[in-house]
C-alpha cells in the first residue's frame, strides 16, 4: 500500500483512536478504496475507524454500517489495528501509516 501524497486520513483516524481509549472494540482500519465524485475511478490507501459493524470515516465525517461503507468504496485489503498495536507502529515508523509495505511492519 503506497503512502498517500496528500490527505490526512491516516493521522486523523489514528488520533481519533488515541482520544477514545475507553472504546475497547474500536479499531484503526487501513485499506484500499475506490474514489467517488472527483476521485471516481481512482484507487488509493485510506484509513478509518471500525467499532463492531460501524465505520467512522474521520476524514469525511461519514458514519454508518461497515457493509454499506465497504460497498460504496469498493473497500479491499483491509488491515485492522488495536490501539496498542497502532501506537507501536507509529513509534517505530515515525508516521501514521500505512505500514503494510514496510519491512518488519
Amino acid at each position: 500500500m503506497e503512502r498517500p501524497s496528500e490527505g490526512t486520513c491516516f493521522e486523523s483516524a489514528g488520533r481519533w483512536l488515541l482520544k477514545e481509549p475507553h472504546l475497547k472494540e474500536a479499531r484503526l482500519a487501513h485499506g484500499l478504496v475506490n474514489g467517488t465524485g472527483r476521485a471516481s475511478g481512482q484507487s488509493f490507501a485510506h484509513a478509518w475507524i471500525e467499532i463492531g459493524d460501524v465505520v467512522i470515516d474521520t476524514e469525511s465525517g461519514w458514519i454508518g454500517r461497515r457493509e454499506e461503507y465497504y460497498g460504496l468504496g469498493e473497500v479491499r485489503e483491509v488491515r485492522l489495528y488495536e490501539l496498542d498495536e497502532m501506537v507501536k507502529k507509529v513509534l517505530k515508523s515515525r508516521h501514521w501509516g500505512p505500514w503494510e509495505d514496510e519491512a518488519g511492519n
